[in-house]
């Protein structure tokens, strides 16, 4: 008897990435049906109209959104880590080529020494050169 062909073999890690797909996804459907459920029965016995039913409802989905956020960002770092250049330094892009008009290639030495300007400093720059923003 021969094995199996190895195209006809499904690849075990992308199953799992459906399967946490799915899971994460009735989680959160059935997540959010709960809270609504407690809201739904808060209201009838305390004789309010759809107040806690909404409250409810919108904590379960915020609370759900950042439980997923924080999940995905644990699995990330761990990623990150587990690479093999974990330790080495990110290359960089030089502040004087973010700005300039005309951005020339970047050398090893331009890399090693400019750090990356963040996200925040790379919008207020912006908002600053389009004159909606003064220094």
């Amino acid at each position: 008897m021969t094995p199996p062909d190895d195209s006809t073999r499904t690849d075990r890690t992308a199953l799992r990435g459906y399967a946490d797909a799915l899971s994460r996804a009735f989680e959160f459907a059935l997540t959010t049906a709960i809270f609504l459920v407690f809201g739904v029965v808060l209201d009838h016995w305390l004789g309010t109209s759809p107040i806690l039913v909404i409250v409810f409802g919108v904590l379960g989905i915020v609370g759900q959104f950042v439980r997923m956020w924080l999940a995905y960002d644990g699995q990330m770092r761990q990623h990150e880590a587990a690479l093999p250049s974990a330790g080495a330094v990110r290359p960089t892009v030089p502040r004087a080529a973010v700005s300039s008009s005309v951005l020339r290639p970047m050398t090893s030495s331009d890399r090693e020494r400019a750090p990356l300007p963040s996200i925040s400093s790379q919008v207020v720059g912006l908002l600053r050169r389009r004159g909606r923003m003064k220094a």
